[in-house]
């Protein structure tokens, strides 16, 4: 599975920096229903990566992108840890 970015001037109402990326300020679209990454945001956590696919993506391949993204980082994670990273 190869991962095939949203195409398009905007992804969920936001302006695309490169192709499947947009930056989110760390505030809000609407207060009431703030996602994890902008609560965790607003109370101190400097960082947060968030994986998304096309909502059009059939949901299989949706669950896979997932996965493989997942996949990625924990060997990225552990070859640090091996190399004394």
């Amino acid at each position: 599975m190869v991962p095939v970015p949203e195409i398009g001037p905007e992804i969920d109402g936001h302006e695309v920096d490169g192709p499947g990326w947009i930056y989110h300020p760390a505030e809000p679209d609407f207060p009431e229903n703030w996602p994890e990454a902008i609560f965790m945001a607003k109370n101190g956590c400097p960082l947060s990566f968030t994986f998304e696919t096309p909502s059009s993506a059939l949901i299989e391949h949706r669950i896979a992108a997932h996965a493989a993204g997942v996949r990625a980082i924990c060997r990225k994670i552990i070859s640090a840890q091996s190399s004394g990273m």
